[in-house]
């Protein structure tokens, strides 16, 4: 008896994507330590956290593809979010304080996306749910935590943030509850 082997072959462009994600992890396994022994030698502004930073938003934007739910919105929003994480990081590296305007704008324009895309191809971007919702559940929380503390300024950039997602939400549950809960119900495992 002959046993046929019917693995399928690896596409040459996913074999691309492994030699990548070897050569830049042996990159930074590499420079990152170099930086931070240069930088904690060296004294000064702690510049190793905008090299680590940028590797990160580098690693996240081009080498990391996720297995599950790999889509256009997912990878824009992935990206889009962690680049206001790194203006975060350099904000509170360098304090010039413009992380606290920029980053609401930045979460508006990408829920106003979202949804836009969301909304538009409803039928076959119902799959997408969970993007549009996770950004919607961060934008809700900045707008609160924004409410409530004193760290971050209740201006009108928060305030924009939080209406956009308040409104976003409504429409959304307004128009398509019933697909929406099934597919939540899908996501989550829900009978």
């Amino acid at each position: 008896m002959e046993i046929e082997i019917t693995y399928p072959v690896i596409e040459k462009k996913r074999l691309f994507y492994i030699w990548l994600r070897r050569i830049v992890i042996i990159i930074y396994s590499v420079a990152l330590p170099v930086c931070i022994l240069v930088n904690a030698l060296t004294g000064g502004l702690p510049w190793s956290i905008i090299v680590g930073g940028g590797s990160w938003l580098f690693w996240i934007s081009v080498v990391e593809r996720p297995l599950v739910e790999f889509t256009f919105l997912s990878k824009f929003s992935a990206i889009c979010v962690n680049a206001c994480i790194y203006l975060g990081i350099l904000d509170l590296v360098i304090r010039n304080g413009f992380s606290l305007i920029v980053i609401p704008l930045v979460f508006t324009a990408l829920l106003i996306v979202q949804a836009f895309i969301f909304f538009i191809g409803f039928k076959h971007q119902k799959g997408n749910v969970m993007p549009l919702f996770w950004m919607f559940v961060l934008s809700f929380g900045i707008f609160i935590f924004a409410a409530s503390s004193s760290y971050l300024a209740f201006d009108w950039t928060t305030i924009l943030l939080g209406s956009v997602a308040v409104s976003i939400f409504i429409m959304a549950a307004s128009l398509f509850f019933k697909p929406l809960r099934q597919e939540f119900a899908k996501k989550i495992h829900i009978n």
